[in-house]
Parts: C-alpha cells; structure tokens; sequence
C-alpha cells in the first residue's frame, strides 16, 4: 500500500524513515497555525445552532483537516524513506538488416539444411538444457583460470563452483543420454579435483614468480582452459546432433533468407532463447546496417516491430553498431551483446578494436553467424589497368576471380570496352582466388573517355550476380607524346635508350646530337640541329631531354634556354636530365633551368665515386611510385634494380626541399646525407626529373628491352601525360582513388597543386576548393585542405559524399579560370551484394577479444549458459514532496467533497 501511494512500485521493503520541511520557518509558527485553523473551523460551525450536534461535529472535523492540511502543504512537508530494490543486468540484442541478410544460401548438406529448420523454428534445437549446463560450465572454467593467472584469492571457490555444474551437468545427461559428454565429464571432473590444492597454494600474499606456486600460475591456467576447449567442443557436438527432415521441410529451407532466420530464432514459439532470458535480463531489441535503430515497445510489441524488419540497408556498420547500443546504456550493467549477423562487415568503425574495447570494458560479444562461409559464387575483384592508354597500345589487364561451389565447370570470361568485347576466353574453374591476366589492343577508332570492364558468365546457382563484373574508367589519348632529345655524344646509355624511344609507337622524337655530326639534321628526319628557334616551335614538345651535356653551350642558345623554361614552368611541359660522367651541373646554376631541377649542385664537391658493389635502391616514395616500380614483387623489384652497378662516378647534387625521391644508392646509411639518384618535382604547371647515372642500360642483362623500355617508357608517360590530359593550369586537382564513379560512403582524398601567379609554389597555410552535388539547387561544400609536410604548393583534404549524385570539385574566387574540374558520378554503394559470404573469421576474433562466444545456430541455445550477469541488490534512500503525491490532492478533494455533501443535507447552501 504504501509502495502504491508513493509511486514506487518497483522498489522492495519500503519504509519510511522520517519527515521534514523544506520551508525554514519555526515549527511554533506551523503550531501556532494549526491551533489557528482548527480553532476557525470549530467556531465557524458553533454558529450553526440549527444542526444536529453529531453531524455539526463530523463537518467541523473534515474543515478543519482541510485547513489544517493547507497549512501543512505551506510548509512543503517532505517524506523520507528507505527502500531495497533488485537491479538486473541489460542484454542488448542487435539484428542485422543490410542487404546481405536478404540472401537466399544454397543450403546443400544435411548439416546445413538441418541449422535453416533450427533457426526457422521448424525443428527442434538438440537438449537446450544440456547445451545450457555446458556453456555454463565451459564459462566458470575460464572464470577460474582468469582468477589462477591473476592473483588467485577467488580460485579455488570458483573451482568449487566448476565442479558444481560439473555434477549437475552429469546428473542431467546420466537421465537423458549422452555418451560422449558423460565420457567428457569423467576426464574433466577427476582433474578438476586434482587442481584443487594447486589452487589453494596460489595465495596471493606471496609474490608471483617468487616459488613454485607463483610460477605454476600460467600452467593452471592453461589446464583449466583446455579444460574449458574441451566442454566446448562437446557443447558443439551436442549442438550439432542430425535431425530428420521431412522432404517438404527440406524444399523449404534450402534457399531461406538470412533475415528470415534471424526472425525465427526471436519469435520462435518452441525452446525460445530469448523469451528465456528476459526472465533474467532486460533484454533491448535493437535493428542496424549502417545506423542503428532502437526497437520501441515490449514484449509481444516489440515482437510484431522485429517482424517487419527487411532486410534494405545498403551497408554493415557493425563496430559501431554495438559501440552505439553499449553507448545508449553506459553506467547500466551490461550481460553482454548479441548480434544476429552474416558478419559482412563494410564500412564504420572497425569491428576488431571495438571488441577489444568491449573486452576491457567487461561486454562480452556473441555474435550468431548466419549464412554460409563459402556459399555457390563466382566473383571477380581488383581490376588492375591503366588510367591512360594510347591508341594501338597492347594493353594488359589483370583481375582476381574468386569461385565457391563450381568445381570441374568453366566460364567464359569477357574484357569489354564501352560494352564490345575485346577479347574473351574460356576458363575452368577451381576453388577459392585466382589472378588471371588478359591482353587486348586498343583500337584506332576510339579516343576520350572508355569504360573498361571484366566480366565472368553467370553460373546457375549464384547467390549474387552483382560482384560478376568490375569495371572502371580510361582515357584513350589519339596524339603522340612529342619529345626532344639533347645528347653529347653516343654513350651506351643513349644508344640503347635511342632504340627503346624509336620504336615505341606513342612517341614522335626528335635528337640533337651536340657533338655529333652536325650535318645529321640534313640526311635524317629524325635529327634537329639546335633548339627550336621560333616559339612555337618550342612549345610543340611535350618533353625535353637534356643528356651528358656542356650547359655551357646551351647558353650560347640564350632565348632557346628561357623557353625551354617557360614550355614546363607555363605550358605544363616535362624537362628530363640523364646525367653522365663527362659534365656535372654546376653549369646548369644561374641559368633559366636551375630552379625547374629538383637537385641542386653540392658545394663541397663536384662528383660522387660509389663503390663497385653500390647500386639503386627504392626509398619509400619509390615503392608507391610508378615510375621506378619493374615488378609487382617487391623481391623481385630489388633484384632487378640490383643489377645497375657498377654506377661509376655521379656529379654530386643534394635534393632540393620540393624534390620526391625515388631511388637513391645502396651506401646511404654510410653517407651524411643520401643521394637522390632519381628525383623529380613540380615545376610551375609541369614536371622535372633528374636521373644521376647513364648505367640503367644494365637493365638488360639476361631480359633484353623488357625491363629497360618499362622504366623509360613510365618515366616518359609520368612526366608528359599530364601535359597530354590538358593539365594546362596553375592549380591542379586530382582525386584518390582514380576515376570517375564512385561509391556513396567511400572517402574521396582530394590532392591539389597550387601555383600562384608566377607560377610559383604556393605558400599558404591552406587551401579551399568546393565540392558541387549537381543538383536542383546545387549544393556547394567548401573542403578545406592543409598543406602536405615537406612539398611547396601541394594540399590534401578530403571528402565523403553520402548522397548519390553527379559531383565537381573546382577550385573558388580568381583561380576558377586557372584550374581543372573533376566531374564524379556517386552511385548507390553496392557493397553489400559484393561479398556474399558469411564472414565467420571475423565473428569468431571478436568473440575471442571480447570474452565472449561465437555461435552457430544450432548452438543458440547455449547462450543462457555463457552469458552471466548477476542481479545485484542496492538500498536507495530517498524523499518524496507532499506535492508530488497524488494521494495528496485526493485526500483534500475527498474531504471537500464529502463536507459539501453534509452542508447540502443540512440545508446550508
């Protein structure tokens, strides 16, 4: 009752411990006023001489009640009281509800066939009450290992609490049956007798590692948990005892969604698991993909909103789905996280480190795996093309093809450009990835913009059609890059480069031999006689390559010099200098081409004599690059670049602060500073290299052009494509990773190179470009980057587009006219339809770095026995205001009412 009248009905043993008054005033005064009302309301009804002496009485009392009780309310009267109230711990369950849980699994084996029925409810589970007791059981094991490597003051009452549910565990497979688990019992129980005094002497007075005892810590613990292993494993055998399914049954759970499954283990009607414990948690119900939604109600409401759940979310966010539950809850105690999940994980927080912070904070995971690990599919992954291809160009493609379920069969496997096929082959295939590699020649009558996509034939069967094709976009260049190249005399560098330039079909080159014969240019078209005079002339080459030259004698040229500056530093044109044995660059400082270098000539000395074992190596920057990088093996790369040696002498520079250092020599831990050997920068709107050595023609040995023609042949494109592409501006912008389309939630890296108006570095502290969604109004998204360490005028940001829809990055104020716009297409991400397989190896490592339990199926069941959380019991003391009550205001009601009701009998009103 008084539970009822204070509004406390969840509370236990209420009782009530005093009153007080939050008014200070004197409590003669609240005397002094009692007195007065009472006083009134007996005075009040003397008067009424024409009313019998016992109704007048009874009308005296309730006025003056109501008085008195006005004058107590003045003084705002507060009740304090104790009570005990029972805490129980919250288990949070999390359904998943992105678009691979629609996935109809072809279910083919008994096994598999037998865990659909379980999770539909339309067979039963296998003992859930023994399953219970294992996990159980296999729980207090690893409870007292933790307490035997720790500090080992709770361990042996634990034990004791182990070989408990080992007893009762026994009892109830000795009445129901059980072979296997009773054989299992009978190993474990007689060794966990025998650990009992191993336990007793770890007290934890006595300093670990300091005898036996503390020494035997981590091998008690590590009995006690193979112990644990080995209940597990009879939990599992148990679990997965067969089941006979009836023809129809089995016609109908063979190609049952993922979703549906996950409803069936909630609502099943029969061995509810979740109806179970809610009899000891509070259970909250919660939907995700890529945000979580809480469900609203309880009990058979919160059912019939579950039940409706589809299974549309484009994405699985399931790190932080289980941080944003564990969040909504914090300072409540939490048994644990449930999720019912395929595990395809793709985007938010990373599951694993949330586990772990799970762990720590004492949340167990266990997550339910649903679908297949490997279901039928055939999928094709991780194109690799080129970005740019010229016309004629016998271009290699590689992809992954990633099969399940097809052994023995083939497929036809088709590389098309714009949607015709340019080169097809049939393929058998096996089981799990493997990198296949097709070639096709890019026709003449395409230029601009191409898709280039893979794609395998659709098998029978697949569970996903989606991830079948990649594709990605090209840009087909229909001009020649036009080069000029300078040399001294017919070094052996030169010799073999000249051929590797002859005869790649997308340059047109031109030579100027300084101190060859000068009547070259007249009996060979190939040959010019100087520098272009005109400034037209100038401006035509894509890229100049200076050799082991005099610069002197280039200076004779005078305004030929200062334009061959101008074509990189204005006209986004590429300047390359290959270094010899016969001319340093001291000659090349004051003159118009000093500042494009991305080297400078040291003061100390003239050349550099590496030894004759020291030879190229990659710096970082190198082992990203493209232009220095020969083979995809990283081994095999080293090698390769091992064979230039020896080097002789080298003219000795330093790199320059904006200078990218590709390779540098193998001595440099011997060395002060090391040596750029091949570097290269942003000069104004184009590009500079410098190469130090002319021995890269050893290259050849034992593979002929191959490995020589790829490096200048890469080397080449980097520096003049971007002239090429109509890179013309002094702002750049480019976007990470490369093409057009892109998927919404995917981060979009933004690089842009900033030159101000004399074609200079920029030196701002940042720089803003804005991100336009094409749409009606456009919707601009100012992306603020910050400068990246080490390289003048370059900026980096970034950017993630939610929102499907057709995109512009573009720089704002003045610099619009002087810079590119990126255009990107932002579609529907499909990631979910990319990765059909249930993701088990990732649900098992959490479960393990939470302390928790990943589970099958058939294995649901057991959670009552793995999740633990105990009901703790807590008195609150508290005060409840007279004004809060009800009661209260009833009370006064009542007493009026009923003297109304006199007054009126007695023909008072």
């Amino acid at each position: 009752m008084l539970k009822w009248l204070l509004g406390i009905e969840g509370a236990e043993g209420v009782s009530l411990e005093g009153i007080a008054f939050q008014r200070a005033w004197p409590r003669l005064l609240l005397l002094a006023l009692i007195v007065l009302a009472v006083g009134y309301a007996v005075w009040l009804y003397r008067r009424q001489g024409t009313v019998r002496p016992r109704r007048r009485a009874v009308m005296t009392l309730l006025r003056a009640a109501m008085y008195v009780l006005l004058v107590v309310m003045v003084f705002e009267p507060v009740f304090g009281f104790r009570a005990t109230q029972t805490l129980r711990n919250t288990l949070l369950v999390l359904t998943d509800t992105s678009q691979s849980m629609g996935i109809e699994d072809p279910r083919k084996s008994d096994a598999q066939l037998v865990e659909a029925a379980r999770g539909l409810g339309a067979a039963e589970f296998a003992d859930p009450a023994g399953q219970r007791m294992l996990a159980s059981l296999a729980r207090t094991l690893r409870e007292a290992a933790a307490e035997a490597e720790g500090a080992g003051e709770d361990a042996p009452q634990v034990l004791s609490r182990a070989l408990e549910d080992a007893a009762k565990t026994r009892e109830h497979f000795g009445a129901t049956g059980g072979d296997e688990v009773l054989e299992m019992l009978a190993k474990v129980e007689p060794a966990l007798a025998d650990l009992r005094p191993r336990l007793q002497a770890l007290a934890p007075e006595r300093p670990e590692g300091g005898d036996a005892a503390g020494d035997s810590r981590p091998a008690v613990g590590g009995l006690l948990r193979r112990l644990a292993g080995q209940v597990d494993g009879a939990t599992t055998g148990l679990a997965a005892a067969k089941v006979q399914l009836s023809p129809q049954l089995r016609e109908q759970v063979e190609q049952t969604p993922r979703m549906s499954i996950a409803k069936g283990l909630i609502h099943r009607d029969r061995d509810n698991v979740f109806g179970e414990l809610a009899k000891q948690y509070d259970v909250r119900y919660f939907a995700f993909d890529e945000s979580l939604t809480p469900a609203t109600g309880k009990g058979k409401q919160t059912q019939v909103e579950l039940g409706g759940l589809a299974p549309s979310g484009t994405g699985t966010h399931l790190g932080s789905a289980i941080q944003a539950a564990v969040d909504r809850h914090s300072g409540q105690p939490i048994a644990g996280v449930v999720v019912l999940t395929d595990g395809a994980s793709n985007g938010g927080e990373d599951p694993l480190e949330v586990a772990a912070r799970m762990g720590k904070w004492g949340v167990p995971v266990y997550p339910v795996v649903l679908g297949l690990p490997e279901p039928d599919d055939l999928a094709v992954r991780g194109m690799m093309a080129p970005a740019v291809v010229f016309q004629q160009d016998r271009v290699s493609v590689r992809f992954q093809l990633v099969a399940h379920g097809f052994p023995g069969r083939d497929a036809k496997v088709a590389l098309t450009l714009d949607g015709e096929v340019q080169a097809e082959r049939r393929i058998p295939i096996g089981e799990g990835a493997e990198f296949l590699e097709m070639e096709f020649e890019v026709p003449m009558d395409r230029a601009g913009d191409a898709r280039l996509a893979v794609a395998v034939e659709t098998m029978e069967g697949e569970v996903a059609e989606e991830n079948n094709r990649v594709a990605r976009d090209v840009r087909i260049l229909d001009e020649k890059i036009k080069v000029l190249y300078v040399e001294g005399k017919p070094r052996w560098e030169y010799r073999y480069l000249r051929w590797v330039l002859l005869r790649d079909h997308r340059l047109d080159v031109k030579f100027w031999m300084m101190e060859g014969d000068p009547q070259l240019s007249r009996a060979s078209p190939l040959y010019v006689s100087g520098l272009p005079e005109a400034t037209d002339e100038a401006f035509r080459y894509d890229l100049i390559i200076l050799g082991d030259i005099d610069p002197n004698r280039l200076r004779i040229a005078g305004e030929q010099m200062q334009r061959v500056a101008e074509l990189v530093r204005e006209h986004t044109g590429a300047l390359l200098v290959l270094a010899g044995s016969d001319h340093d660059l001291a000659g090349y400082a004051n003159t118009p081409l000093a500042d494009l270098l991305p080297v400078k000539p040291s003061e100390a000395e003239r050349w550099v004599e590496p030894g004759p074992a020291v030879h190229p190596i990659l710096t970082a920057a190198g082992r990203q690059s493209k232009v220095v990088v020969l083979e995809d093996d990283p081994d095999r790369n080293r090698e390769l670049w091992q064979m230039v040696q020896p080097l002789y002498r080298l003219p000795a520079v330093e790199a320059k602060r904006s200078a990218h250092v590709l390779a540098e020599l193998s001595d440099a831990p011997e060395r002060e500073a090391s040596y750029p050997l091949i570097a290269w920068q942003q000069s104004g709107t184009g590009k500079s290299m410098f190469v130090a050595t002319d021995q890269l023609w050893r290259l050849r040995f034992k593979h002929g052009d191959e490995y020589h023609a790829r490096f200048w042949g890469q080397a080449i494109q980097f520096l003049a494509l971007y002239r090429l592409l109509g890179a013309n501006q002094r702002v750049r912008i480019e976007v990470q990773p490369e093409g057009s389309e892109h998927p919404t939630g995917q981060r979009i890296e933004v690089v842009t190179n900033v030159l101000d108006e004399r074609y200079r570095p920029s030196d701002a502290k940042s720089y803003t470009v804005y991100a336009d969604r094409l749409s009606d109004p456009p919707e601009e998204t100012p992306l603020v980057l910050r400068p990246v360490p080490g390289i003048d005028g370059l900026y980096r940001g970034s950017f993630t587009p939610v929102i499907a829809g057709r995109y512009e990055i573009r720089a704002g104020g003045e610099d619009r006219e002087s810079a590119n716009t990126v255009a990107l297409t932002v579609k529907p991400a499909e990631r979910e339809t990319l990765e059909p397989r249930a993701r088990r190896d990732l649900l098992e490592q959490m479960a393990a770095r939470s302390g928790g339990r990943c589970l099958s199926i058939s294995e649901v069941p057991a959670l009552a026995g793995h999740v633990r959380g105990r009901t703790r019991t807590v008195t609150l003391h508290k005060e409840r205001s007279l004004w809060d009550l009800w009661a209260v205001l009833a009370l006064f009601l009542a007493l009026g009412a009923v003297e109304w009701y006199l007054r009126r009998r007695s023909d008072m009103i």
